[in-house]
């Protein structure tokens, strides 16, 4: 029992420590909550018809729940963020070893991806046959219909780039910092122009849901797998939250904008906003049906604008900018530490609490409040699941990660 409550006191009391950062906390609460507000009408498409789906796309509130699947950049720029801060932090103090930097991120997310894995395929859900390639962060490149939990594609993104492009592109921000701006730029370059040529190119593809029942399953998993899932499509979100981490540690930069004042701050906030608001706006009803073609084009030219918006409110966030204060103080409260350090395992858990759910009882004209409810309720369970892994298995095996690797840095860097 006394494990128990220590495990419980260490997911619901947050401990202010030197380099947290709380307003991460509320960020990254927020954004867990908005993609599986999203995921709840995502997957009702593959239990309704096109004609109920006509009917409540038109109820109140349905576009800002379909502009919600945007917010997994911010998850992606949060990654970035902190593992570059980190191995910069290290860079500085001589004590980064890249092997033992690899080992603790597999030690961090394969057990864990393992756990839930073997609940997905009790669960009855599709394709286990293929876990395999999701230990080894290769589901991404499987045709979707093929793929077994197919929106684990987020964390193979962010491995693959945190493991072969993030120390590398660490090391050079930190030893060569003009070289190190040349390479991203030309990384940033492509990320765009492929994304956006191929998005151009394929635009019927590039919806959210239900979208994939409106054209078609196999047109969304031409998308889905071409497109939307690759790691050279969300590099966008991932560079900048690399030079992001490594200006929080070796510049003032993160301090200079805190004490910019509001006159000088607000403009570029509108800016950037009008940027992505359009987003909001040209995905509208017309005569029944959803008008998607403005919505796919606009989409397709405003993923990176996207990364951009977010940037700014992080920057401005993080440092503490006084047009943001009140949010950075709503953001910073102790209550979205649980939810924080949950978002990875409510994130796997979730879609297959609302799979199940649809399964037992699916709504047959629902309105968006009862969408909320369905909301509540996936969120709740997955919440339970996610602390129960957290307080026997993710604590554990973190703390044995970490171990590692301050065992191997004593064992090399101390005489």
């Amino acid at each position: 029992m006394d494990f128990i409550f220590s495990r419980l006191k260490r997911l619901f009391i947050r401990k202010q420590t030197k380099n947290r950062i709380p307003v991460i906390d509320g960020i990254k609460a927020f954004a867990i909550s908005a993609v599986v507000f999203f995921h709840i009408f995502w997957v009702l498409g593959n239990y309704m018809t096109v004609e109920n789906l006509d009917k409540i796309l038109l109820s109140p509130g349905m576009p800002i729940l379909l502009n919600f699947n945007g917010i997994i950049d911010m998850f992606f720029l949060i990654a970035a963020f902190l593992g570059t801060a980190k191995v910069v932090n290290l860079y500085q103090s001589g004590k980064f070893n890249y092997g033992y930097y690899v080992l603790e991120r597999l030690i961090r997310f394969i057990p864990l991806l393992s756990l839930v894995l073997i609940v997905y395929i009790v669960a009855g859900l599709p394709n286990p046959l293929n876990c395999w390639t999701n230990l080894l962060y290769l589901n991404i490149f499987l045709d979707f219909n093929q793929q077994c939990m197919n929106w684990s594609w987020y964390l193979s993104v962010q491995e693959q780039f945190m493991l072969f492009l993030a120390p590398p592109i660490a090391f050079f921000l930190y030893k060569f910092p003009r070289t190190a701006w040349w390479i991203i730029g030309i990384l940033g370059l492509y990320a765009v122009y492929h994304f956006r040529m191929q998005a151009i190119q394929q635009y019927q593809f590039t919806m959210p849901a239900p979208y994939h029942i409106l054209y078609g399953k196999e047109s969304f998993g031409d998308f889905f797998t071409g497109i939307y899932t690759l790691p050279h499509t969300r590099m966008a979100p991932l560079i900048v939250g690399c030079i992001l981490g490594w200006a929080y540690v070796r510049t003032n930069f993160f301090k200079f904008v805190g004490k910019i004042r509001l006159w000088w701050t607000l403009p570029g906030l509108i800016l950037s906003a009008l940027i992505i608001v359009p987003s909001f706006v040209l995905i509208s009803p017309h005569h029944g049906i959803w008008e998607v073609e403005a919505g796919q084009m606009n989409l397709a030219l405003t993923r990176h604008s996207t990364t951009l918006m977010f940037a700014v409110i992080f920057i401005l966030l993080v440092s503490g900018n006084s047009v943001l204060k009140p949010l950075e103080k709503f953001f910073s409260m102790k209550i979205w530490y649980p939810f924080s350090e949950l978002s990875l395992l409510i994130y796997f858990y979730h879609l297959i609490v609302i799979e199940v759910l649809y399964r037992i009882v699916v709504p047959e004209n629902p309105l968006f409040i009862e969408l909320m409810l369905y909301f509540i309720i996936a969120y709740l369970i997955s919440f339970i699941l996610s602390a129960v892994t957290n307080i026997l298995l993710e604590r554990i095996l973190r703390d044995w990660g970490y171990k590692i690797a301050k065992r191997k840095e004593e064992r090399v860097f101390v005489p």
